[in-house]
């Protein structure tokens, strides 16, 4: 791909990109010898989790503009024979006041559409696996060690899990993995290739992990275990097991049945003797409270599962104030891309400071602060773009007007024009085409896919007037325009 940066002077260059299957990142170098790798070594890489989106479209007239001045500066050309825009951008960061993009240009439209289809899937992948930290990392340590073949040895175990440990994991080779620690013997990923080879011995991902967690072991753990045992005996009966489950963890207590109980000590427990009298160890307790089942989140909880058809005061909202400043609430960067960032997480209300802009143009900006300003256009197409990403149910716009009656009729117009259908603009109607009561307000259900403007409607006399951008204007007592 060409890769480029809008805000640089520098050329476009080639890279060549690679999706990493083992360490779940997607990396690039230089396509050719003589250029720039393009800076760190952590630049040249992201992580599939870090991805919050593929994006094909510019945000706002700012950067379609930055884009065609640059490609016709460096005369190269960015679409294919048929006109199609061959521009994505890959939108990366660990926060969403902190957020990369990777602006990239394909060379035919069949590659930029395998590779936009193919990221945004992985990323759908990584949302819904829900996979903890550690188990990534575990994971890619793991398929590392046997990347380039099915066999790897002793060292390169000791140093994927640390050498200063190097002892404490010869110890628990022998103890707990129950194999000999001895440097000629190869360990191998395949059950069948080490069965019948006295040089190699098995070594699947488990007993990996299992390494890892004795290296590693929690001591609140070892003292939530001493408290449970007492001291009367090394491990935990089911019936006492369970009893912990109810009582501390907060599980239910029908659907914690002593058999569900015995299951999970079957699936936890490491050692041998422990599983015959079914048991559990410190360990095994330790191997369940770090895992899924022992998750802040109930499984079933993952989906929707709640009432959506009651009215919307109903609920509380998932809401965002000064929607748009990246950081400071007096002298911070006002950014479109706020808003996408935060609709992407799933926010439902999100707030417009609306002001008058010097150009007749309404913009965004916190009032009276040293912030800077965006377009209201640019915002709402955004918000268009991206109100739907995460969640179907009504996004509302809370909008601060402080724009004349003017500028107020051109917000009104950019709504209409770029909301469209989405736009809420009239009482609903149940399916049998009754009305919904203007005492009830009407459901997310009812409200799926809408977008709703909550804007204060201001009462002022004939005689009063407001300050706009080219001066005092009249105002009609029935209120503001766009209300």
């Amino acid at each position: 791909f060409l890769k480029w940066d809008p805000s640089s002077s520098s050329k476009p260059q080639m890279f060549l990109f690679k999706l990493d299957p083992y360490n779940f990142q997607i990396s690039w170098t230089a396509a050719t010898g003589g250029a720039k790798s393009g800076g760190s070594r952590r630049d040249n890489w992201v992580e599939i989790a870090e991805i919050k989106e593929v994006r094909r479209l510019a945000m706002t007239e700012k950067e379609r503009e930055q884009k065609r001045k640059y490609f016709e500066k460096h005369q190269h050309i960015i679409t294919d024979p048929s006109g199609r825009d061959l521009c994505f951008s890959i939108v990366h960061g660990t926060h969403v006041m902190e957020v990369r993009r990777i602006m990239l240009v394909a060379n035919v439209a069949d590659v930029m559409d395998m590779w936009v289809a193919g990221i945004r899937g992985l990323v759908e992948a990584s949302k819904v696996r829900r996979t903890d930290p550690t188990t990534t990392y575990l994971t890619k340590e793991y398929l590392t060690l046997f990347a380039k073949s099915t066999r790897t040895d002793m060292k390169a175990v000791v140093g994927a899990l640390g050498k200063e440990k190097k002892n404490r994991i010869r110890e628990i080779f022998s103890l707990d993995i129950g194999i000999n620690y001895n440097k000629k013997t190869s360990l191998s990923s395949d059950q069948d290739a080490a069965a019948g080879d006295d040089s190699c011995a098995y070594f699947p991902f488990d007993d990996f992990c299992k390494i890892y967690h004795r290296l590693n072991f929690r001591d609140d753990i070892g003292d939530i275990f001493g408290k449970l045992v007492k001291g009367k005996r090394p491990y935990l009966t089911a019936e006492s097991f369970k009893k912990f489950l109810v009582r501390t963890q907060g599980e239910d207590e029908i659907e914690m049945t002593l058999e569900r109980t015995k299951e999970l000590i079957m699936k936890y427990e490491d050692t041998e003797s422990m599983r015959k009298q079914t048991v559990l160890s410190q360990q095994g307790l330790a191997n369940y409270l770090l895992s899924e089942d022992n998750d802040l989140y109930r499984p079933q909880h993952l989906k929707l599962y709640q009432d959506m058809s009651q009215p919307l005061n109903h609920y509380y909202i998932n809401s965002s104030h000064n929607s748009y400043l990246t950081g400071h609430q007096l002298r911070s960067e006002s950014s479109v891309e706020m808003y996408v960032q935060i609709l992407l997480t799933g926010c439902r209300c999100v707030e417009l400071d609306c002001w008058n802009g010097d150009d007749g143009e309404p913009i965004i900006w916190h009032g009276h602060t040293l912030t800077t300003k965006i377009k209201f256009k640019d915002v709402v197409f955004a918000i268009n773009e991206y109100a739907f990403a995460a969640s179907p149910y009504p996004v509302i716009l809370s909008f601060e007007n402080h724009c004349s009656e003017e500028q107020q009729r051109k917000m009104a117009r950019y709504c209409t024009d770029i909301f469209g259908e989405k736009l809420c603009r009239a009482f609903l109607e149940t399916e049998d085409g009754v009305p919904v009561p203007a005492a009830r307000l009407p459901s997310p259900e009812q409200l799926k896919y809408k977008i709703l403007i909550k804007n204060k409607k201001r009462r002022i006399s004939h005689s009063a007037s407001i300050d706009g951008a080219g001066g005092a204007e009249k105002r009609a007592s029935t209120g503001d325009v766009l209300a």
